[in-house]
């Protein structure tokens, strides 16, 4: 089958979005050659083992399993579409589930860990790589995009008095959609540090390669990777950076829908898997918001 025509329909994302979708694809089509089988061979069966190849061997995150199966079954859409309906989207069958995958409950990184990572990286522009990941809640693809003027220092006043300094930027997320995150004043000054490091050298890239040219995500990786076996730390993948920025701030009790739009999360409920409320909170809750109306009631 020839996958060119259906690519094309995906090219209306962003180009990370494309490339993606096109490793999955690609991934599939490795899979099926290795067991020297059509596109069409690909039945229910089949598409059971590849699930469970990108659980057990690749141990891929949930999230990118879901996505792979999806495009996979695009795909088979597509050439269901071609055939006429002579060829059936096995993923579509009763018989297909999709139980073996696991838990898609928030992964952070543990604090003992990024203490220790963070207090060994003496490299400044790999420090502030992490420190921006677990301030900003970036994505890689979004952080990789970055360039030196992206973020913007601004200071204000709190509502209790006290001055406050923050960074601002905006990115091109999921979806190509456009969002503005937030960072502290500690970011901006580690960032502030590897700018005047590097000096003028006329590069735009926030974060550039020993090649003087901008880092991509797959150096990013290797970077994290490459401090982890250093410090003796067990790997971990980068998006764990991501759900520990949620993590932090959820458990911080800050409000969901705020979180939502530092996340640039499309669904309230995605949002909402990071926050662990305990039954000691609950209660509070409940009581201090019905002391609210007992108050209220009784001025009236």
């Amino acid at each position: 089958m020839n996958t060119k025509l259906f690519l094309t329909l995906l090219k209306s994302g962003s180009p990370e979005t494309y490339r993606a979708y096109k490793g999955d694809i690609d991934l599939l089509r490795r899979f099926l050659t290795t067991k020297q089988l059509r596109w069409n061979q690909a039945n229910v069966r089949v598409m059971s083992e590849f699930v469970d190849f990108m659980v057990d061997d690749m141990k891929l995150a949930p999230a990118t399993i879901d996505r792979r199966v999806a495009v996979a079954s695009s795909y088979f859409d597509y050439m269901s579409d071609l055939s006429n309906g002579r060829f059936k989207n096995p993923l579509r069958a009763r018989r297909f589930r999709r139980s073996r995958r696991r838990s898609q409950k928030p992964q952070p990184v543990g604090e003992y860990t990024l203490a220790k990572l963070l207090q060994g990286i003496n490299n400044s522009r790999d420090y502030a790589l992490v420190d921006l990941f677990i301030k900003s809640g970036l994505r890689i693809s979004e952080l990789q995009q970055l360039n030196r003027n992206s973020i913007r220092v601004q200071r204000g006043v709190c509502q209790d008095g006290k001055e406050m300094t923050l960074g601002v930027g905006e990115v091109v997320g999921k979806g190509n959609k456009r969002r503005t995150f937030l960072v502290d004043a500690e970011t901006c000054r580690c960032l502030g540090t590897l700018l005047s490091e590097r000096g003028n050298d006329g590069i735009d890239a926030l974060f550039v390669s020993s090649r003087r040219g901008r880092l991509s995500t797959r150096a990013i990786r290797q970077r994290l990777h490459f401090w982890c076996k250093r410090l003796g730390i067990d790997r971990f993948r980068v998006h764990q950076l991501r759900h520990t920025f949620a993590t932090r701030l959820a458990d911080a009790g800050i409000d969901s829908l705020v979180l939502r739009d530092l996340m640039g999360h499309s669904s309230l409920s995605t949002t909402l898997g990071y926050f662990n409320i305990g039954e000691k909170r609950v209660k509070q809750e409940y009581f201090a918001a019905m002391e609210m109306l007992s108050r209220s009631g009784n001025d009236q």
